[in-house]
């Protein structure tokens, strides 16, 4: 299960980086946005790592120790992110519209991985 999920999620972020880099020549990013995609790849990597790592660390609880173990770390997740939305916002550069969408997309993408090793997890 691990050697997968990191697996995936190495897939993932390759494509979001050569989307990134594509959309950023063909847009002609400036340095801004650039930064942007850069620092959204980022925290949405780490979201998920720690999401994996939350599952991983009580695969074996049970169902509902899991269940609350889950919905607290995804709590907690959620409010760091948050926070750390607030922090770029106030005191990096970066573009915000690019690295909220950026970050949205990125994401969106891993909270499908997220499901989908839930699912193997209940398998």
């Amino acid at each position: 299960m691990v050697k997968k999920f990191f697996v995936g999620t190495a897939v993932i972020l390759l494509f979001y980086i050569l989307a990134a880099w594509a959309v950023s020549i063909v847009a002609g990013f400036v340095n801004e946005q650039n930064s942007a995609l850069f620092i959204s790849g980022i925290i949405a990597t780490v979201n998920i790592v720690v999401a994996f790592l939350i599952i991983y660390f009580s695969k074996d609880k049970k169902q509902s120790e899991f269940a609350k173990i889950f919905l607290g770390g995804m709590v907690v997740r959620l409010l760091a992110m948050l926070a750390t939305i607030f922090m770029v916002f106030k005191y990096s550069d970066a573009d915000h519209f690019v690295f909220i969408g950026s970050l949205f997309i990125l994401y969106f993408l891993y909270q499908i991985w997220e499901v989908l090793t839930l699912n193997s997890k209940n398998k």
